[in-house]
C-alpha cells in the first residue's frame, strides 16, 4: 500500500475505504477509457517524489519524470499535476542539483518514443489530436465552473451549485496547506504543499487552456480530495472512525446507481460515431453536444477525430447530440444504447430525401 509508505497505515486504510465506495471513483473505474489509470499514476508519482525527497538520489527524480511522462501519454489532464513539482524544484535550486532537473525532463520524454513511432506509421494521429486539442481548448463557451459543479456533486452528492463548488475548492485548498504546515514530517509537508499547488492551480489552468472540459478531465483531483479527507479523519481519532463509517455508508448510497448501470464500452461509442460520420459526410457545419450520464462522454471526442467527423466547436452552429440512454429522448437515429439527435432544419438541408 503506497499511501502507507508515504504517510501511515491508518491513513492508507481510510483512503482505501473512501476510494472503494466514492461515486466518482466508481465512475472512473467502470469506464473503458485510458484516463482510468490516471489516479494510480498520480499515486505512483507521489511515491516517487517521496523517494527523491527521502534519498536525494538522481535515479528517483528520473523515475518521477518517467511516471509523469507516462501519465501525460495516457491523457493530457496529467499535465495539470505538474505543480506538484514546485517543492521539488525549490529543493533542486537550493541544493544546486541541476542535473536532477535535466533527469526529470529526460525521464518525462522517454515514454513518448513509442507514441512517436506509432505516429510515424499512422499519419501523426496523436500529434494532430494534440494540436487540435490545444487549438480548440481556448474557443467556445466557458464551462469550467459549470463542469466543476457537476464533478463536486459526483464527489460528495447534492445538487450542482456554485456555492458547493466554491466551498469544496476553498476547503481542500486551505486544508492541504494547513496539513502541510502542521505536519511534523518535512517530506510529508513538502508533498502536501505540492498537492496544495495542484489543487490551487487546477481551475485557473482550465480557465486558461481548456474552457470547455469534459467531466473526466477533473478525475485527477479525486486523489488529493480523498487524501485530504483521510488525513483529516485520522486526526479526529475515535470520533473520526464514527464519521468515517457515516461517510462510507453515505458514499455507498450515492454510488449504487453507478454500479447498477454499467458504462458503455468503446466499441458501442465507435459504432455511434461511425454512423454519425456517414450522416454528416460533406455536410454543412454542425457542433457536438452530449446528454449523457456523468463521465460517459469519455472517448467520444477521440473517436470523432479518429473517424474524421469534423464538428465546428462553434456555439452558433446547429447542435447534434449524443444521448445515453437512447430511450431518454426522441432521437433521429439510434445505435445500440446510444441515441443521436439531429435538428430537423439541419437534416432537411443536408438530407432532404431522408428527412421526409
Amino acid at each position: 500500500m503506497i499511501i502507507s509508505k508515504v504517510f501511515d497505515k491508518k491513513t492508507a486504510l481510510i483512503f482505501l475505504a473512501l476510494w472503494a465506495v466514492n461515486q466518482l471513483a466508481v465512475s472512473i473505474d467502470t469506464i473503458a477509457w485510458n484516463p482510468v489509470v490516471i489516479p494510480l499514476l498520480f499515486i505512483l508519482l507521489i511515491y516517487s517524489v517521496y523517494l527523491y525527497f527521502k534519498n536525494q538520489k538522481t535515479k528517483y527524480v528520473f523515475l518521477t519524470g518517467l511516471i509523469f511522462g507516462l501519465g501525460v501519454s495516457f491523457h493530457l489532464q496529467f499535465l495539470f499535476i505538474a505543480p506538484i513539482f514546485i517543492p521539488l524544484l525549490i529543493d533542486v535550486i537550493k541544493s544546486k542539483r541541476f542535473k536532477d532537473l535535466a533527469c526529470l525532463v529526460g525521464g518525462s520524454i522517454v515514454p513518448f518514443f513509442p507514441i512517436l513511432i506509432f505516429d510515424l506509421r499512422h499519419n501523426f494521429l496523436n500529434l494532430s489530436q494534440m494540436v487540435r486539442f490545444v487549438k480548440s481548448g481556448n474557443i467556445g463557451i466557458n464551462r469550467v465552473f459549470y463542469v466543476w459543479e457537476r464533478v463536486c456533486t459526483f464527489m460528495v452528492g447534492g445538487s450542482p451549485s456554485k456555492i458547493l463548488g466554491l466551498i469544496i475548492y476553498l476547503l481542500v485548498l486551505v486544508g492541504l496547506f494547513i496539513l502541510g504546515r502542521k505536519s511534523g514530517d518535512k517530506i510529508q509537508s513538502k508533498l502536501l504543499s505540492g498537492l496544495g499547488f495542484v489543487w490551487m492551480l487546477s481551475l485557473p489552468l482550465f480557465y486558461l487552456f481548456i474552457k470547455n472540459p469534459s467531466e473526466y478531465y477533473f478525475n485527477y483531483l479525486l486523489m488529493p480530495f480523498i487524501l485530504f479527507l483521510s488525513l483529516f479523519l485520522r486526526i479526529w481519532k475515535r470520533f473520526g472512525i464514527l464519521v468515517l463509517v457515516g461517510i462510507v455508508v453515505y458514499f455507498i448510497f450515492l454510488a449504487r446507481p453507478s454500479l447498477d448501470d454499467l458504462a458503455l464500452n468503446l466499441r458501442e461509442k465507435d459504432q455511434a460515431v461511425t454512423l454519425l460520420g456517414k450522416i454528416t459526410n460533406s455536410s454543412s457545419p454542425f457542433n457536438i453536444s452530449f446528454d449523457v450520464p456523468f463521465n460517459e462522454d469519455s472517448g467520444f471526442r477521440y473517436l470523432l477525430n479518429y473517424r474524421k467527423v469534423r464538428y465546428s466547436g462553434s456555439a452558433n452552429d446547429p447542435l447534434i447530440e449524443f444521448i445515453i440512454p437512447s430511450q431518454k429522448r426522441i432521437n433521429t437515429f439510434t445505435s445500440g444504447r446510444i441515441g443521436i439527435f439531429i435538428p430537423a432544419d439541419w437534416l432537411k438541408t443536408n438530407w432532404p430525401g431522408k428527412s421526409k
